[in-house]
């Protein structure tokens, strides 16, 4: 198997690749765009792309009022910014489940797939 960054005649096969899988390329958050091939055919494709985080934090002892009412400020303010950088979306992680049924109430979606970090 060989790695290798990707070419411009790759793009038909990544294409086709990253539709079967559902994901998405960004372009404009590119950063690295790589192929594993095996016998000249495209086998993997992985990228490397900017993303944004969200994190908001309530404190435990305000009413569930108070905590909907702060994340919902949160929540505008951070697609405002998020929209001036220039990105489609931010990824937003609920440590509990009111955080997160607040958020799935203001549009957040779940995302397919199981999310995992790697610290380097």
């Amino acid at each position: 198997m060989i790695l290798r960054l990707a070419k411009r005649e790759d793009f038909n096969r990544i294409k086709e690749i990253l539709e079967e899988s559902e994901f998405r390329l960004e372009f404009e958050h590119l950063q690295s765009l790589f192929i594993v091939e095996e016998k000249k055919k495209i086998v993997a494709v992985g990228s490397l792309q900017t993303i944004l985080e969200a994190m908001f934090v309530v404190d435990n002892s305000a009413t569930k009022r108070n905590k909907a009412a702060a994340l919902s400020l949160l929540l505008k303010k951070s697609v405002e910014e998020v929209s001036k950088l220039g990105y489609e979306n931010f990824h937003a992680f609920a440590m509990n489940e009111s955080i997160k049924k607040i958020l799935i109430r203001r549009k957040a979606v779940k995302v397919k797939g199981e999310v995992l970090i790697r610290w380097i």
